[in-house]
Formats: structure tokens, sequence, C-alpha cells
């Protein structure tokens, strides 16, 4: 048996759904699930040589039939490769980045204009300092094996129309500026620059998406909270979220990256 530790904030709740729909599909696979508010994965750290400890109890989900566990520790040692998950990790960095800054290829005001390079380096720099990235680093200081980074989705397509949404006006303006397919080859070349640093990266699927900066709405419909009340759903306003059906979809293709690695056969899993 093959055991994957998934670790992330609120959008793990969506891979915890869609563990539920494609673990018949993968008998010799075990998942464990672990989520927490971003602020609490910051804060974790190392006890020992094979452990990962916070002072607030992380939530584990691992199936909606089984119930709720806390737990402060994670034992590193268990598992045979790691997932971490959106906090923090996400295009939000370059979109964030645009708000404020501009570099000369794109369109729209030039004022605060800095060169190409700069502008993918603060993308960079963000990037780093996510709650998912400081969870890299423990993994790598821990274990060896398999890290993959799987970042939160795009927005739902439903959001672009919300003007009235403060957290989608930085999306919008983006996409209205005809700059996204810009914007996110920074973004790719800014994650591909550190997953040189012998990580995995997981992008969203490709049949999730509606368009360059947007996710199809219906992977947004009906997605659950990471909460103690099992399967309570997120409010129609949130457009950042997604449900079982997308999570089953990046299971799919986390798994098959991890058995694309040229590594040594994992019993089970090869």
């Amino acid at each position: 048996m093959t055991r994957i530790c998934l670790i992330g904030n609120s959008h793990v709740a969506a891979l915890r759904q869609g563990w539920d729909i494609v673990s018949p599909e993968f008998p010799d696979v075990a998942a464990d699930i672990f989520g927490a508010h971003t602020k609490v994965l910051r804060n974790t750290g190392s006890e020992g040589s094979e452990t990962i400890v916070s002072a607030q109890k992380p939530v584990w989900r691992f199936s909606k039939d089984d119930e709720s566990h806390q737990t402060s520790r994670i034992d590193v040692a268990a598992y045979d490769c790691f997932v971490v998950a959106g906090a923090g990790f996400e295009a939000r960095c370059v979109v964030k980045t645009y708000n404020w800054l501009q570099f000369p290829a794109l369109n729209g005001r030039k004022e605060q204009i800095v060169s190409r390079m700069v502008f993918k380096g603060i993308v960079q720099r963000l990037l780093e300092q996510t709650a998912a990235f400081h969870l890299v680093g423990l993994l790598t200081k821990l274990s060896t094996r398999p890290i993959f980074l799987v970042p939160a989705p795009m927005p739902a397509d439903k959001g672009f129309a919300d003007l009235q949404s403060e957290t989608m006006a930085p999306w919008i303006a983006a996409a209205q500026s005809q700059n996204a397919e810009l914007l996110l080859a920074v973004y790719d070349e800014a994650v591909n620059d550190l997953m040189s640093q012998g990580l995995h990266f997981v992008p969203q699927p490709l049949s999730t998406l509606a368009g360059p900066l947007s996710s199809q709405q219906g992977y947004s419909e009906n997605s659950a909270r990471l909460r103690f009340v099992m399967d309570e759903l997120h409010p129609e306003t949130d457009y950042f979220h997604m449900n079982g059906a997308y999570g089953a979809i990046l299971w799919r293709d986390i798994i098959a990256q991890f058995r694309a690695l040229p590594l040594p056969p994992v019993a089970g899993m090869r």
C-alpha cells in the first residue's frame, strides 16, 4: 500500500471530496488529508527528524463517511509522497503584482514600470513567502520523498461578472486588460524556477478552465468548506473554491505524475 500525505488550507476540501470519488480506482493507495487555516500552516514546525508539529490542531479529513479527527502532528516517515495544496501558492501572486506594477510589454497604464525580470522576481518572491512553501521547506528537511505542489484554482467564471466583489476586482482588471496570457507566462516561469529545486508542479487541469484566468462554473458549484461540520457549503458568492468533481480530476493527475517519476518502484504504486 502506498501512502500519500496531502496538506493544505481550505482548498483541501475539494481534494477530500475528490478522493471519495476516485479512491475505488486506486485500491492500493491510501491518502491522509490534513487541512488547516493558512495561518496555522505557516506556524508549523518540526520536532526531531520525522515529525511536523503545530501549536494548533489542523483538521484531518479522510472521507465524508468518517468522523472528523484533529491532530497537531504529522509523521512524515509514514508516507511515500507529499502533496501541498493551495496555502497561498497560486496565480493570485501575479495578479496581485499586476495590480500595482507593470512591465513594458503589458497593455494599459504606463506608470510604475519595472523590467520583466524584476516583475517576475517579485512574483517568485511572493510564491516563496507562502505557507505552501513554508511546508515545502519542512518536508524537504524531514524527507527525501517526492513533493507535489498543487496551486489554488482560478476563480470561477461567474465571479468575473460580480463587479461588487473586492476579492474579484484585481482578477477582473487583469482579465479586461488583455494581458492575461503575458501575466500567466511570467507566473509559469516563476513556478518553473521554483520547481528546479526538485519539486513537482501539478497545474490546474486544462479541462477545468473557462479561460486563462477563470475556472468553469460547474466545478465551483456546491464547493464544501473545510470545517468541523462536514460538507458545509460555501456561499454562492465564493468563487475561489472548487468541488469534488474538480478534486477527482486533480487526484488522477497527481497519481499519474507520481507514477511517471524515474524513481525505484514503490510497492503497490507502479
